[in-house]
């Protein structure tokens, strides 16, 4: 696929083969980035097939909120700072949903727009 000169610098993709020896299988996971003034959108495919789009409001959290500490002094991800609005797919998924907060977590240290994650 050809880029715009409009996007060049603001278009990425990234392909990786993994090998499954447990079921003798090859899948390529594909992350396409494409990055505007105030918003990234962020593509993760398997194969070609996505399943979920969600929203990330990061412009709108601050980092040191994301972290608590327990009783030792040890840091640990606050996730309640950080919900995936569901655009399209299956709302009731909620292992693509602590994902996406957790990628909106690591995302939120070097980004702060918000963020259109289709999973």
């Amino acid at each position: 696929m050809s880029q715009s000169p409009l996007f060049k610098d603001r278009y990425k993709v990234l392909t990786k083969e993994f090998n499954d020896k447990l079921t003798d299988t090859t899948s390529t996971i594909t992350c396409t980035i494409l990055e505007f003034e105030d918003k990234l959108i962020i593509s993760l495919s398997t194969d070609g097939i996505t399943d979920i789009t969600y929203s990330l409001e990061l412009s709108k959290i601050e980092e040191r909120s994301l972290i608590l500490y327990d009783d030792d002094g040890e840091e640990y991800f606050n996730p309640s700072k950080i919900v995936p609005n569901v655009i399209i797919g299956d709302v009731s998924n909620l292992k693509d949903q602590v994902m996406a907060s957790h990628i909106g977590f690591l995302l939120n240290k070097f980004v702060h727009k918000n963020v259109i994650l289709n999973t």
